[in-house]
């Protein structure tokens, strides 16, 4: 029997408590963490779970491996997948802020510093890609992986829109696209996470309007 566990979430919990610094240059260098990820230039390490689904809920640290400061967007445009090492959920991570909630802006780019050879705690903006399984919970870690092409498309979307309107919270209609998009119901999906009627709305368009 499917064991239904209620998710949470935290999204603008976490954004209205940071806080930032703005530059006026427009012509800052910021880095995709995917891309970093892969040239080696930066390490992702003691990422575990926090016992929520959705939003700013795993925890870890990036390392510069670098001579140099890098910034880093905090929105990815390339998901990356998170392989729980435990009996929890498998994640999927689109985005990046430092625990302390501190980022910075430039134009229309926002950021994270990481000073050469630096280790910064972070959280990871992700979601859940297990609609059977638990939240992960702190103690269960994580190794790096790449979504499967199946679902490329609908997390390339909500990357989009994430860029496209930072400032606006979409993690339920995020979370039950992804859920959507694997063949999950939305009545079925009710009875682990709230959402509205707009969610659900968005989460069609973001899961390639599947219904």
């Amino acid at each position: 029997m499917l064991k239904i566990k209620t998710c949470c979430f935290i999204f603008f919990s976490i954004l209205f408590l940071c806080f930032y610094t703005n530059f006026a240059r427009a012509d800052i260098l910021t880095r995709n963490i995917t891309n970093e990820i892969e040239s080696g230039n930066i390490s992702l390490g003691g990422v575990e779970g926090t016992g929520a689904s959705s939003g700013f809920v795993l925890d870890g640290h990036i390392v510069n491996n670098t001579n140099k400061e890098l910034n880093l967007d905090i929105y990815l445009s390339n998901a990356l997948f998170f392989v729980n090492n435990g009996r929890g959920q498998n994640m999927y991570v689109l985005g990046v802020l430092e625990r302390s909630g501190r980022f910075f802006r430039s134009g229309k780019k926002s950021f994270i510093k990481l000073g050469p050879r630096k280790k910064v705690a972070v959280k990871f903006l992700s979601y859940c890609a297990d609609f059977e399984k638990d939240n992960p919970i702190p103690g269960e870690e994580f190794r790096i992986d790449v979504p499967t092409p199946n679902i490329r498309p609908v997390l390339s979307r909500i990357s989009d829109y994430h860029q496209k309107y930072p400032n606006r919270d979409i993690t339920a209609a995020a979370q039950v696209a992804i859920w959507i998009a694997q063949g999950e119901s939305p009545a079925a999906i009710r009875s682990k996470l709230e959402y509205s009627q707009s969610d659900l709305e968005l989460a069609y368009q973001l899961a390639g309007n599947i219904r």
